[in-house]
Protein backbone atom coordinates (compact mmCIF):
# COMPACT_ATOMS: atom_id res chain seq x y z
CA UNK A 1 0.00 0.00 0.00
CA UNK A 2 1.14 3.52 -0.79
CA UNK A 3 0.31 6.00 1.99
CA UNK A 4 0.19 9.70 1.14
CA UNK A 5 -0.52 12.91 3.03
CA UNK A 6 -1.63 15.96 1.03
CA UNK A 7 -1.83 19.31 2.79
CA UNK A 8 -3.19 22.64 1.61
CA UNK A 9 -5.11 25.45 3.25
CA UNK A 10 -7.43 25.20 0.25
CA UNK A 11 -9.72 22.17 0.50
CA UNK A 12 -10.48 22.12 -3.22
CA UNK A 13 -6.77 22.12 -4.08
CA UNK A 14 -5.96 19.10 -1.93
CA UNK A 15 -9.04 17.24 -3.19
CA UNK A 16 -8.10 17.97 -6.81
CA UNK A 17 -4.52 16.86 -6.20
CA UNK A 18 -5.69 13.61 -4.59
CA UNK A 19 -7.81 12.81 -7.64
CA UNK A 20 -4.91 13.59 -9.98
CA UNK A 21 -2.78 11.09 -8.02
CA UNK A 22 -5.54 8.49 -8.40
CA UNK A 23 -5.44 9.11 -12.13
CA UNK A 24 -1.67 8.64 -12.08
CA UNK A 25 -2.11 5.28 -10.33
CA UNK A 26 -4.74 4.30 -12.94
CA UNK A 27 -7.42 3.91 -10.27
CA UNK A 28 -10.94 3.70 -11.66
CA UNK A 29 -13.47 6.18 -10.27
CA UNK A 30 -15.51 3.28 -8.87
CA UNK A 31 -12.47 2.19 -6.85
CA UNK A 32 -12.09 5.56 -5.10
CA UNK A 33 -13.67 5.68 -1.63
CA UNK A 34 -14.12 9.06 0.07
CA UNK A 35 -14.39 9.32 3.85
CA UNK A 36 -15.35 12.53 5.62
CA UNK A 37 -16.92 13.01 9.03
CA UNK A 38 -20.09 15.12 8.81
CA UNK A 39 -23.19 15.44 10.98
CA UNK A 40 -26.76 14.99 9.77
CA UNK A 41 -26.88 18.51 8.30
CA UNK A 42 -23.51 18.26 6.58
CA UNK A 43 -21.47 20.15 9.16
CA UNK A 44 -17.88 19.02 9.67
CA UNK A 45 -17.28 17.19 12.94
CA UNK A 46 -14.38 15.34 14.56
CA UNK A 47 -13.01 12.41 12.60
CA UNK A 48 -13.26 9.67 15.19
CA UNK A 49 -12.43 6.02 15.54
CA UNK A 50 -15.87 5.08 14.19
CA UNK A 51 -14.91 6.44 10.76
CA UNK A 52 -11.67 4.44 10.80
CA UNK A 53 -13.51 1.28 11.82
CA UNK A 54 -15.99 1.83 8.98
CA UNK A 55 -13.06 2.17 6.59
CA UNK A 56 -11.55 -1.07 7.91
CA UNK A 57 -14.68 -2.93 6.81
CA UNK A 58 -13.98 -2.11 3.16
CA UNK A 59 -10.23 -1.56 2.91
CA UNK A 60 -9.36 -5.24 2.57
CA UNK A 61 -11.97 -5.89 -0.13
CA UNK A 62 -10.60 -6.22 -3.66
CA UNK A 63 -11.03 -3.32 -6.13
CA UNK A 64 -14.05 -3.44 -8.45
CA UNK A 65 -12.52 -2.31 -11.73
CA UNK A 66 -8.74 -2.44 -11.47
CA UNK A 67 -5.77 -3.68 -9.50
CA UNK A 68 -5.73 -0.79 -7.04
CA UNK A 69 -8.26 1.10 -4.95
CA UNK A 70 -7.95 4.44 -3.17
CA UNK A 71 -9.15 5.53 0.24
CA UNK A 72 -9.29 9.33 0.49
CA UNK A 73 -9.82 10.64 4.03
CA UNK A 74 -10.80 14.31 4.15
CA UNK A 75 -10.95 16.36 7.32
CA UNK A 76 -7.83 14.99 9.00
CA UNK A 77 -7.43 18.36 10.74
CA UNK A 78 -10.18 17.07 13.02
CA UNK A 79 -8.89 13.52 13.49
CA UNK A 80 -8.88 12.35 17.12
CA UNK A 81 -5.87 10.69 18.80
CA UNK A 82 -7.83 7.44 19.07
CA UNK A 83 -8.58 7.51 15.35
CA UNK A 84 -4.92 8.18 14.54
CA UNK A 85 -3.83 5.19 16.62
CA UNK A 86 -6.35 2.97 14.82
CA UNK A 87 -5.16 4.33 11.47
CA UNK A 88 -1.55 3.68 12.44
CA UNK A 89 -2.30 -0.03 12.86
CA UNK A 90 -3.54 -0.13 9.27
CA UNK A 91 -0.44 1.69 8.01
CA UNK A 92 1.78 -0.79 9.88
CA UNK A 93 0.14 -3.80 8.19
CA UNK A 94 -1.20 -2.39 4.92
CA UNK A 95 -3.08 -4.31 2.22
CA UNK A 96 -1.04 -4.24 -1.01
CA UNK A 97 -3.88 -3.12 -3.30
CA UNK A 98 -4.70 0.18 -1.58
CA UNK A 99 -3.50 3.77 -1.93
CA UNK A 100 -4.33 5.64 1.27
CA UNK A 101 -4.58 9.44 0.90
CA UNK A 102 -4.97 11.66 3.98
CA UNK A 103 -6.05 15.28 3.43
CA UNK A 104 -5.47 18.13 5.88
CA UNK A 105 -4.54 21.80 5.97
CA UNK A 106 -1.21 21.01 7.69
CA UNK A 107 0.91 17.97 8.43
CA UNK A 108 1.29 19.12 12.04
CA UNK A 109 -1.99 17.46 12.99
CA UNK A 110 -0.53 13.99 12.46
CA UNK A 111 1.43 11.81 14.87
CA UNK A 112 5.16 11.49 14.01
CA UNK A 113 4.64 7.74 13.55
CA UNK A 114 2.04 8.40 10.83
CA UNK A 115 4.20 11.02 9.14
CA UNK A 116 7.10 8.57 8.98
CA UNK A 117 4.98 6.07 7.04
CA UNK A 118 3.63 8.48 4.41
CA UNK A 119 4.78 10.45 1.42
CA UNK A 120 4.00 14.09 2.14
CA UNK A 121 2.93 16.67 -0.42
CA UNK A 122 2.53 20.16 1.01
CA UNK A 123 0.69 22.31 -1.52
CA UNK A 124 1.90 25.68 -0.29
CA UNK A 125 1.35 27.29 -3.62
CA UNK A 126 -1.34 28.63 -5.87
CA UNK A 127 -0.50 28.15 -9.52
CA UNK A 128 -0.70 31.62 -11.01
CA UNK A 129 1.36 31.66 -14.18
CA UNK A 130 0.61 32.82 -17.69
CA UNK A 131 0.17 30.56 -20.70
CA UNK A 132 3.59 31.69 -21.96
CA UNK A 133 5.21 30.74 -18.63
CA UNK A 134 3.48 27.37 -18.70
CA UNK A 135 4.71 26.75 -22.26
CA UNK A 136 8.28 27.65 -21.19
CA UNK A 137 8.12 25.17 -18.31
CA UNK A 138 6.90 22.40 -20.62
CA UNK A 139 9.56 23.33 -23.20
CA UNK A 140 12.29 23.14 -20.53
CA UNK A 141 10.99 19.77 -19.35
CA UNK A 142 10.96 18.48 -22.93
CA UNK A 143 14.58 19.58 -23.41
CA UNK A 144 15.59 17.90 -20.16
CA UNK A 145 13.86 14.65 -21.14
CA UNK A 146 15.18 14.48 -24.68
CA UNK A 147 18.55 16.17 -24.39
CA UNK A 148 21.98 14.57 -24.23
CA UNK A 149 23.86 14.32 -20.94
CA UNK A 150 25.78 17.45 -21.94
CA UNK A 151 22.57 19.35 -22.64
CA UNK A 152 21.03 18.18 -19.36
CA UNK A 153 24.13 19.31 -17.49
CA UNK A 154 24.00 22.69 -19.23
CA UNK A 155 20.38 23.23 -18.15
CA UNK A 156 21.20 22.09 -14.60
CA UNK A 157 24.18 24.45 -14.46
CA UNK A 158 22.05 27.33 -15.71
CA UNK A 159 19.78 26.80 -12.70
CA UNK A 160 22.70 26.42 -10.28
CA UNK A 161 24.27 29.69 -11.43
CA UNK A 162 21.19 31.62 -10.37
CA UNK A 163 22.41 32.62 -6.92
CA UNK A 164 19.08 34.20 -6.09
CA UNK A 165 17.30 30.87 -6.60
CA UNK A 166 16.15 29.88 -3.11
CA UNK A 167 14.89 26.55 -1.77
CA UNK A 168 11.35 27.95 -1.88
CA UNK A 169 11.73 28.97 -5.53
CA UNK A 170 13.04 25.53 -6.49
CA UNK A 171 10.11 23.92 -4.67
CA UNK A 172 7.73 26.29 -6.44
CA UNK A 173 9.30 25.40 -9.81
CA UNK A 174 8.81 21.67 -9.14
CA UNK A 175 5.27 22.27 -7.85
CA UNK A 176 4.37 24.16 -11.02
CA UNK A 177 5.68 21.27 -13.14
CA UNK A 178 3.67 18.73 -11.13
CA UNK A 179 0.50 20.83 -11.25
CA UNK A 180 0.77 21.36 -15.00
CA UNK A 181 1.54 17.70 -15.74
CA UNK A 182 -1.28 16.38 -13.56
CA UNK A 183 -3.74 18.75 -15.21
CA UNK A 184 -2.52 17.82 -18.70
CA UNK A 185 -2.83 14.11 -17.93
CA UNK A 186 -6.35 14.53 -16.57
CA UNK A 187 -7.33 16.48 -19.69
CA UNK A 188 -5.62 13.88 -21.92
CA UNK A 189 -3.46 16.66 -23.37
CA UNK A 190 -0.16 14.89 -22.77
CA UNK A 191 1.23 11.37 -22.93
CA UNK A 192 3.91 10.92 -20.28
CA UNK A 193 5.51 8.06 -18.39
CA UNK A 194 4.19 8.37 -14.83
CA UNK A 195 7.61 7.35 -13.47
CA UNK A 196 8.79 10.85 -14.45
CA UNK A 197 6.12 12.41 -12.26
CA UNK A 198 7.10 10.14 -9.38
CA UNK A 199 10.74 11.20 -9.75
CA UNK A 200 9.75 14.87 -9.64
CA UNK A 201 7.49 14.23 -6.64
CA UNK A 202 10.27 12.35 -4.85
CA UNK A 203 12.74 15.19 -5.47
CA UNK A 204 10.21 17.71 -4.19
CA UNK A 205 9.59 15.65 -1.04
CA UNK A 206 13.30 15.23 -0.30
CA UNK A 207 13.99 18.95 -0.73
CA UNK A 208 10.93 19.85 1.33
CA UNK A 209 11.48 17.44 4.22
CA UNK A 210 15.28 17.13 4.55
CA UNK A 211 18.39 19.29 4.61
CA UNK A 212 19.50 18.04 1.19
CA UNK A 213 21.09 20.66 -1.06
CA UNK A 214 18.20 21.72 -3.34
CA UNK A 215 20.49 22.73 -6.22
CA UNK A 216 22.26 19.36 -6.22
CA UNK A 217 18.91 17.56 -6.01
CA UNK A 218 17.64 19.58 -8.98
CA UNK A 219 20.76 18.77 -11.00
CA UNK A 220 20.40 15.06 -10.16
CA UNK A 221 16.75 15.13 -11.23
CA UNK A 222 17.54 16.78 -14.58
CA UNK A 223 20.22 14.23 -15.39
CA UNK A 224 17.94 11.32 -14.41
CA UNK A 225 14.95 12.35 -16.52
CA UNK A 226 14.59 10.71 -19.91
Amino acid sequence: MQSIIITSINKKNREAYSLSLCNEYNIHMHDINHIESLDEVGKEISLGIEAIKLMQETIYLAPFRGKTKAIIIEGCDRITPQAQNALLKILEEPPPHVVMILLASTKNVFLPTILSRCLIFELKYQLNISKDEEDKILETLYKIQNGSIGEKMAIAESFSKKKELTREQILSFLENILFILHRKIIQNDINMNTSIIRMIQKTHTIINTTNANPRLMLESLFISLD
